[in-house]
């Protein structure tokens, strides 16, 4: 198990360029109004829909040394798991805002 330990791998660099959309959705989103809900259904826009998917397919870059070749590359695991945790979060942002509820506590009639 630790020979299969490494510090980074090349991907975990590559995939902080898939969040450089997120992290501009973000900042500007507000300014642009992007993020509104009133402008457009947030969780079908297609800014918000490729958006969370450039964060998806950069988790996914970053995790694939560890789920393809068995290596564990230390800050791969934390830039996936961010990403990841970034992408929920985000899901759960828009589906609050969409349902006017907490997802997680979702009762009938919510919203």
């Amino acid at each position: 198990m630790l020979s299969k330990l490494s510090v980074m791998d090349w991907r975990a660099i590559a995939a902080l360029g898939f969040a450089l959309p997120y992290v501009a959705l973000v900042l500007l989103g507000d300014r642009f109004g992007w993020l509104e809900p009133s402008a457009s259904d947030a969780l079908t826009s297609p800014i918000t829909i490729v958006t969370l998917g450039c964060l998806l397919a950069g988790a996914a870059l970053a995790l694939a040394p560890v789920l393809q070749d068995g290596t564990y590359p230390v800050l791969n695991i934390l830039v996936g798991g961010a990403m990841l945790l970034g992408f929920v979060w985000a899901v759960l942002v828009l589906a609050q805002a969409k349902y006017g509820c907490d997802p997680l506590n979702a009762l009938p009639g919510c919203g």
